[in-house]
């Protein structure tokens, strides 16, 4: 059952969906508007930020007092491909890479209606490669997004895959959108509870992301790409979102592909419940819980490598004896 908290929040959000209702907002306003909201978060106590130029692009260093060095997040925010930035997910980010213990890096990838695809899979590209090239070994490297952040998330893994580059560790999809085609049954069945998406107009954020693109291709909705050989994947959803469809048909088409998934499901939440960390229960544990599964892929990883290098060590004594 959802928490008071929750409830109050789902009753404002509808009161404010009810005055977009009557003047459709423009993405300018929303970004705006986005921003706005941040100023009612705040980072956790021990984590610090640091601004960076990545070739060009802002990007944003979290770093928990306690985090261990050679672990990073490379967190991909959500919204939309049209709104967000580091500093709106700045301290969900804070929250979640310090319940990790690993810094965080946020970057602020192009956007659309502006900038529509590849770019926003071109700066993540990037990123990715910038922290190979600063000595983080991807191993210790777990990839992370929100809703469209999330979908983006995907598509990063598979296009790495696709040019034969290491892979990360592992990914944290929370509420990803991976089906720009909105074909999912929740999409309509979820569009009245769900007050985060309500005043948009999907079929159009859709079209002006993919650009001369399909709505289908399998970057831009990576729910329909091939999915062997990909990391580990935690999802997280609500079975009240419109998304929720999104988040089951890729658990199943990725235990299909023989990747390891965990699908951990809330009840009745609206979509982009985590983002308001420490003022829902349900956030704090959907955080917990990413955390929990990052520290144990890490710890499976660091095992293995262990275990590989004690298998080297035998078969360099058999050979000297």
């Amino acid at each position: 059952m959802p928490s008071i908290q929750h409830n109050l929040l789902k009753l404002s959000l509808k009161t404010a969906g009810l005055a977009f209702s009557f003047s459709k907002p423009s993405v300018q306003g929303m970004r705006s508007l986005l921003e706005l909201m941040s100023l009612y978060t705040y980072m956790p106590w021990g984590v610090h930020f640091r601004t960076l130029d990545i070739d060009g692009m802002y990007a944003e260093w979290i770093t928990p007092s306690d985090a261990r060095p050679e672990k990073v997040v490379l967190y991909l925010h959500g919204g939309a491909y049209a709104l967000g930035s580091p500093n709106t997910h700045r301290a969900f980010v804070g929250h979640l890479a310090k319940e990790i213990g690993a810094n965080a890096l946020v970057i602020d990838y192009r956007k659309a209606p502006e900038n529509p695809f590849p770019a926003a899979l071109e700066d993540a590209v990037k990123a990715y490669e910038w922290l190979l090239h600063g000595d983080y070994l991807p191993k210790n490297i777990i990839l992370a997004g929100d809703s469209a952040g999330g979908g983006l998330s995907l598509a990063t893994l598979i296009n790495l895959r696709d040019k034969q580059m290491p892979l990360p560790a592992a990914a944290l999809l929370f509420s990803p959108w991976v089906d720009l085609t909105l074909s999912g049954e929740s999409i309509l069945r979820n569009r009245d509870n769900d007050k985060i998406l309500e005043a948009w107009e999907l079929h159009e954020i859709g079209d002006d992301y993919a650009g001369a693109y399909s709505l289908d291709h399998p970057l831009v909705s990576p729910l329909f790409a091939n999915l062997e050989g990909l990391p580990p994947l935690l999802i997280q959803a609500s079975d009240g979102e419109v998304l929720y469809s999104d988040a089951t048909r890729l658990r199943d088409k990725a235990e299909a592909a023989g990747v390891r998934v965990e699908l951990q499901i809330w009840h009745d939440l609206i979509h982009w419940w985590h983002l308001f960390g420490k003022f829902l229960p349900e956030a704090v544990e959907a955080i917990e819980e990413a955390a929990r599964f990052a520290r144990k892929v890490w710890k499976i990883g660091e095992f293995e490598h262990r275990l590989k290098l004690t298998e080297n060590q035998n078969q360099d004594d058999k050979a000297v004896a």
